[in-house]
Formats: structure tokens, C-alpha cells, sequence
């Protein structure tokens, strides 16, 4: 199961204080995991000139389910990560891929010749879902130390690492390096 702030409200209500922030036409970010890059939309390269800085906006983190139709057409179903997580698609529908549990959350790029656009991240593979769970770990123990604390959205480098897979040759994962906190205004946090 996924991790969840449900088990205390006042986490939640830190993280989703902010008003949700619309996901309608905003651009998808994704990494190729077999490549290592990280493309915005349908092929724009972000890290061709080394890696992009990013906030993650945690009021927009959504956790649930992602597969894909026998037309090849992917669905998804996400909640905020307030609420339960959904019940899984029914197991009698025809899918070309099993519904796979995941994360979808609203990334701020920084430089790379898109100050502040946001993109939305979208992920059920294991790697991507470590990756946003790792980053959720860390802010519910920043606000368990300091409930009132702002700076709850993580300023990271969006990184690539590897590992040699028996099967599938050569994986790329993501991961956030120099990761620092900020609040809604971009203020850094004082640690």
C-alpha cells in the first residue's frame, strides 16, 4: 500500500491548506526509463543541459491508479492524498495493463527556460512511486517536528539514476538531489 497522511489530520490539513491547484492543460513530465530523460509534453528533453530544479507542490499530491484500455488509451483515478485511496478498477473490465497504484502531483520547473511552469508528474512504476514516497516520508516528518511549518514543498534537482536490470539491460529511476524546502512564495525554509 501506498503511504498516506490520513493517520493524522493535522498533517493533511498542513499539506492540502492550499487550494488544489488546477491540472487542466498543463504539460506532463515523464522519464524514459530506459534513456534517462526527462521530457515535458511529447518530447521536449529537460535534462539535455544537465538536470532541472523543481518544487514539488505536496497540496497537489493525488494517490490511486493508472492503466491502460484495450485501445491503448491510459486512465487514471487519483484522489487527494487526504482521502482513501480508491478502490481499484474492477478486475472484470478488459485492460491492456493490470491498474497499477501510483501518485500524480504538480511539479514547478525552475530554470531550463521555463521559470515557474508547472508540469503535472504522473507515475504507478515502482521507481517513480519510491521516488514520490520518499519525498512524502520526509515532509510528514518536517511537519511532525513543526505542525505550523510552511515550508512543506521540496526544491530539488529532478535526477536520473541507474542500475543494471538482468532482463531489461540498463534502468534509469528517479530521484531529487539537494533537496531543500520552500513555501507556496518559493521562501526557503530556515534549517
Amino acid at each position: 500500500m501506498l503511504p498516506t497522511i490520513k493517520e493524522d489530520l493535522n498533517i493533511a490539513q498542513a499539506i492540502l491548506a492550499a487550494p488544489e491547484p488546477e491540472q487542466v492543460n498543463i504539460p506532463f513530465v515523464k522519464l524514459d526509463h530506459k534513456t534517462g530523460e526527462w521530457t515535458l509534453g511529447e518530447g521536449d528533453v529537460l535534462n539535455d543541459e544537465g538536470d532541472p530544479t523543481v518544487i514539488m507542490d505536496m497540496a497537489s499530491l493525488h494517490h490511486g491508479w493508472k492503466w491502460q484500455d484495450d485501445d491503448g488509451k491510459w486512465h487514471d483515478d487519483f484522489v487527494p492524498v487526504s482521502e482513501r485511496v480508491p478502490d481499484a478498477p474492477d478486475p472484470d473490465d478488459k485492460y491492456t495493463t493490470e491498474p497499477r497504484s501510483g501518485y500524480k502531483v504538480l511539479l514547478i520547473l525552475l530554470g531550463s527556460g521555463g521559470e515557474g511552469e508547472p508540469m503535472v508528474y504522473s507515475t504507478s512504476s515502482k521507481s517513480g512511486t519510491q521516488f514520490i514516497a520518499k519525498l512524502l516520508t520526509k515532509t510528514k516528518h518536517r511537519l511532525m517536528k513543526n505542525p505550523n511549518d510552511p515550508c512543506i514543498h521540496p526544491l530539488f534537482t529532478l535526477g536520473v539514476e541507474s542500475y543494471k536490470h538482468k532482463k531489461f539491460g540498463m534502468i534509469h529511476k528517479p530521484c531529487a538531489h539537494n533537496v531543500k524546502w520552500v513555501d507556496r512564495s518559493g521562501a526557503f525554509a530556515g534549517d
